[in-house]
């Protein structure tokens, strides 16, 4: 009997620990940092987080809470949202920092221009901001809108009738490209529980998994001192940024079409619409990839985007519509060490993203139309 008692007080003293050291790390961590959130398919969006699940607030965005009202709402893919580094390292939250407004980030993974234009309408404008900013990313969002225009039947409407629908190439999969979302099979599991529960599971599996060395991909590029900066995988734009796929050229029609929606319904309620054009890593390391043996794949994957850059700034000039373009902020910044991640990895650092922030500051320093 005594060992039953000493072993039902050694539990409750092992919960009583855990439970108040949970509650004393969410002092000092976001929770969405460790948590794993679950998505949920949703006929408009394809799929979104569930409100208020792992770190995420009611409306299943990487924000404390829900505001009554922001200066500025952001949306974007997961560039904006900030994959790959804290909530407040993202560069809404940098931007936040940098202009003394509030920002409420409305970024999610996998999104593309047609999931912009949603949370534009029904989301961002209801929380009566002065500016919303749309985080265009060149390296798959006109895929990412053909994608969703032509898999979604709320979308059906904005579709070519004279244009047959394309499959998505299979290497464009796993690029960020969205696709028609499965809902997953539901894991019930302890240890899936804890991590979208438990901040101290979700830093403990960090720990044990975060640190592991995936095999070298991608092309190194290195400092002046011959160390590697970072590593590009060129092949990536051709499986998402190809001109000659009619898809793509679907695509960036339909981006276009949604940005000057998106400008419409900002300009009804006296909002301002700015577009921040966020350029592949290939095309931030341009240079310093075109010392490699990947010169011709580099040359044709840049030369891509840059036609598609001036395409969407000529389209914008002619609606009005301000937008600033980052890339000259992270060339500038590209023989720094930890703009990016050491790994092939498309997404910037808490470092690249202060960069990018910085850019789109100056564009509200500066009159825009």
């Amino acid at each position: 009997m005594n060992q039953l008692a000493s072993a039902g007080l050694f539990a409750a003293s092992l919960l009583g620990t855990l439970l108040f050291g949970e509650f004393a790390v969410r002092l000092f961590v976001n929770p969405g940092d460790f948590l794993v959130a679950a998505r949920r398919p949703d006929p408009v969006l394809d799929y979104r987080v569930e409100p208020g699940v792992g770190g995420h607030d009611a409306w299943g965005f990487r924000n404390p809470a829900v505001p009554e009202t922001a200066d500025v709402v952001v949306v974007g893919d997961s560039l904006t949202y900030g994959f790959g580094a804290p909530a407040d390292d993202s560069w809404p939250a940098a931007l936040a920092r940098l202009t003394d407004r509030s920002v409420y980030n409305l970024g999610h993974g996998g999104y593309g221009p047609l999931q912009y234009r949603h949370l534009v309408e029904e989301r961002a404008l209801a929380l009566a901001p002065s500016d919303v900013v749309v985080g265009l990313y060149l390296g798959n969002d006109l895929l990412n809108a053909y994608v969703v225009a032509y898999s979604l039947e709320h979308w059906s409407g904005l579709r070519d009738p004279e244009r047959p629908e394309l499959e998505v190439l299979a290497s464009a999969r796993g690029q960020g490209v969205a696709r028609p979302f499965v809902r997953p099979a539901e894991k019930r599991g302890l240890v899936q529980w804890l991590r979208s529960h438990s901040v101290l599971a979700g830093m403990a599996w960090k720990a044990l998994h975060g640190g592991r060395d995936a095999p070298p991909r991608g092309r190194a590029v290195l400092d002046s001192r011959g160390e590697i900066l970072t590593r590009v995988d060129v092949s990536q734009g051709l499986a998402t940024l190809d001109l000659e796929d009619p898809r793509v050229a679907e695509g960036l029609r339909l981006t276009l079409d949604a940005l000057e929606v998106m400008a419409a319904a900002c300009r009804a309620r006296g909002v301002r619409l700015v577009v921040v054009l966020i350029p592949s890593k290939a095309s931030v390391f341009r240079e310093a990839l075109l010392r490699t043996p990947d010169t011709e794949v580099v040359e044709r994957v840049t030369a891509n985007e840059r036609t598609v850059a001036d395409a969407i700034r000529t389209r914008l000039d002619a609606a009005g519509i301000a937008h600033v373009d980052v890339l000259p902020d992270l060339r500038a910044a590209a023989t720094r060490s930890g703009l990016y991640p050491r790994s092939a990895n498309q997404h910037p650092t808490g470092e690249g993203y202060r960069v990018i922030a910085e850019g789109v500051a100056r564009s509200f320093a500066s009159p825009v139309p």
